[in-house]
């Protein structure tokens, strides 16, 4: 793991025709920083966001910002691809933490002065989009800087570095939202991008290899939107190369609707009306801190036998979770079930991003690494419109039951998928 790397090599092999100069290994603890702040600020920002929404405008408008964010997300998710093709992993990630860092700074003002309705939505948009574009390419150039067998440690100790800053940022937003002081929590997580885009700005002479490789080696007859589209659509054929990553992404897409509808109408309308702001911040702060330790153990135990296992454990305790808020049970039960699930999960997910790296060819780790963070919000936008008619007709805990059913009911119907438990390479 890079990591790891002693002072003084001359040159360490770390990728797929890639060797790592000692240019490179100055400019890694840049690289690190610029993964660590901008997940800080991060931190900070989702933990009062949906509750700035929910206590600046109303309850109902929630749904309508969150969901054209989502939507944005899918569509600069769609795009990376594409993107990265044409102008190289760096490049994309340059562009969308300076264009993330721009938004915010612009939300903090509309936070502090009071913006209508239009703008939020517009600067909302903008940040999905931005967001959905750096994710693949994130993705990409983490599975470069690792060998076929220490990727699950690179992912980890990448998902540690952001799930430190997201738990210290969740911290001071979790302060903050007792404050009532939201303006402040997005002008942190701009200056945290701004400072991450400079950080990774300064690398771009040593990670220049990685980029051009990245380039070349990506489609490059995706120059059009319909050809971005068609894309998409091939990156489900590539997945079906094993059968339970396959009924795995459908399963997380189908889920998104009901997931996000909770996650973004119910949760927040219940935070508001059942529970205090000092509450509704231990919410958003604790179960930070359990996704940096799941990323810890991640780290020190980067094979573990059943890695779907974490991942299935870690969907199933959210859902309960959710049930739980939804029949107004203390929260500290919520909290607790909540903070095993995002342990879990945590603990997963570098597994399946190293799986991707390990049994994908280089030309389709592009494309499967923006389907794996894309198939959350593809059909995510479905649920989030709809919550904005269904609470004008019932009420947020029955949303949030419902959703939460359903949810568990899908993760259910994964546990028997043949394969998913192992990450098996064999089709059953």
């Amino acid at each position: 793991m890079l990591a790891d790397i002693k002072h003084g090599g001359c040159t360490i092999c770390i990728g797929i025709g890639f060797v790592m100069t000692e240019d490179l290994h100055k400019y890694w603890a840049r690289i690190r920083i610029a993964s660590f702040i901008s997940h800080l600020g991060n931190g900070v920002s989702s933990a009062l966001i949906l509750l700035y929404l929910a206590n600046r405008y109303s309850v109902k408008f929630v749904p309508i910002p969150t969901a054209s964010m989502l939507l944005a997300t899918s569509i600069g998710a769609i795009c990376a691809s594409m993107l990265i093709s044409r102008f190289g992993a760096l490049k994309v990630i340059i562009f969308g933490y300076g264009a993330l860092a721009l938004d915010l700074l612009s939300l903090s003002m509309s936070a502090y002065r009071g913006a209508d309705q239009i703008t939020i939505i517009f600067l909302f948009t903008l940040n999905g989009f931005a967001a959905g574009v750096t994710m693949a390419p994130v993705s990409v150039m983490w599975s470069h800087l690792g060998t076929a067998g220490d990727r699950t440690k690179v992912f980890a100790t990448n998902a540690m570095l952001n799930r430190l800053g997201i738990a210290l940022g969740s911290l001071v937003g979790g302060f903050l939202i007792g404050l009532g002081n939201y303006a402040i929590g997005f002008l942190i997580d701009a200056i945290s991008f701004f400072g991450a885009t400079i950080a990774w700005s300064s690398c771009r002479q040593a990670l220049r290899e990685v980029g051009h490789n990245n380039q070349n080696r990506t489609h490059r007859y995706w120059h059009n939107w319909h050809n971005c589209l068609i894309s998409t659509l091939r990156s489900w054929q590539v997945a079906t190369q094993y059968r339970w990553l396959f009924c795995y992404l459908v399963a997380i897409t189908i889920s998104a609707v009901p997931l996000e509808l909770a996650s973004s109408a119910g949760v927040p309308t219940i935070l508001t009306q059942m529970y205090t702001q000092q509450e509704a911040g231990l919410w958003a702060a604790i179960p930070a801190w359990a996704l940096l330790a799941g990323n810890i153990v991640a780290r020190l135990y980067p094979h573990i036998h059943y890695p779907g296992l974490a991942l299935l454990l870690g969907d199933c305790c959210v859902s309960v979770a959710f049930l739980a808020l939804s029949i107004h049970l203390n929260i500290a039960i919520a909290v607790a079930v909540f903070s095993i699930g995002r342990f879990s999960l945590s603990i997963g997910t570098p597994h399946l991003q190293a799986f991707i790296g390990d049994h994908f060819q280089a030309h389709d780790q592009t494309t499967m690494y923006a389907l794996l963070d894309g198939s959350r919000t593809f059909l995510g936008p479905l649920g989030l419109f709809s919550g904005y008619y269904l609470l004008s007709i019932t009420s947020a805990s029955s949303i949030l039951l419902c959703c939460s059913v359903i949810c568990i009911v899908v993760t259910a119907f994964l546990a028997f998928v043949p394969g998913i438990m192992g990450f098996t390479t064999q089709n059953n």
